[in-house]
């Protein structure tokens, strides 16, 4: 079985990287949403005519406000619009709607 990663991961990985003005940028925020690194998703950069470098896809990634508007679930939707398949076992949504992946908590420290 994948991982939320993983799904994530294959999600954007059909999604053309050369899309036209922004469309790059839905695909890419619903990748970090969905635990993509960075350095996969500039892998996945790299292709396109209009790549600028490293520095400008890591500034550009820091840019992105995981969890506050677009979501894994756009990644996913736009996926399917190229012929992505969630091969996954369980559902992608509750109620309707794709939840995000859950932060890790910073661990707490222990009593001395």
């Amino acid at each position: 079985m994948q991982s939320d990663i993983e799904r994530a991961h294959s999600a954007l990985l059909v999604i053309p990287n050369h899309l036209h003005g922004d469309g790059w940028l839905f695909p890419s925020m619903g990748a970090q949403d969905g635990g993509v690194s960075f350095d996969a998703w500039h892998d996945w950069c790299k292709g396109a005519p209009n790549y600028k470098g490293e520095a400008d896809c890591r500034a550009r990634w820091k840019s992105f406000e995981s969890g506050k508007g677009v979501g894994v679930g756009t990644l996913f939707r736009i996926a399917k619009q190229y012929g992505w398949k969630d091969t996954s076992k369980r559902s992608p949504s509750v109620n309707g709607r794709v939840q995000p992946r859950s932060k890790p908590q910073a661990a707490k420290p222990t009593p001395k």
